[in-house]
């Protein structure tokens, strides 16, 4: 997701999660904890070749209140997030992708 938008809501993606689970054939009726030990253990080729098939196949940050908080915006241009990335030995690299609109555009 680009800098200058604040990550959606947990909420507001769980239709995403859902989708994940079920193409992974993970029961949406397991307990949130149990959801998760499972998807840990499905191969990294697995995840990437059911992504292509879902409807919501693209994956962005989510504001989990924790890592990246329900105020990214004032945390970036406070300095803050960028001081909460160096104290966890976090590097990150951003840039911009030329004419990247086109591309969803088409679909």
């Amino acid at each position: 997701n680009g800098p200058g938008l604040q990550p959606r809501s947990t909420e507001s993606r769980q239709k995403q999660f859902d989708e994940l689970l079920n193409w992974l054939d993970i029961p949406l009726s397991l307990s949130a904890t149990e959801k998760l030990s499972r998807l840990r253990k499905v191969p990294a080729r697995q995840l990437v070749a059911v992504q292509s098939n879902m409807k919501f196949h693209e994956f962005r940050p989510v504001a989990d209140g924790s890592f990246i908080n329900d105020n990214l915006i004032n945390s970036i241009n406070d300095g803050s997030f960028a001081k909460q990335l160096k104290d966890r030995g976090i590097k990150i690299l951003n840039g911009e992708v030329c004419d990247e609109h086109y591309l969803y555009g088409v679909s």
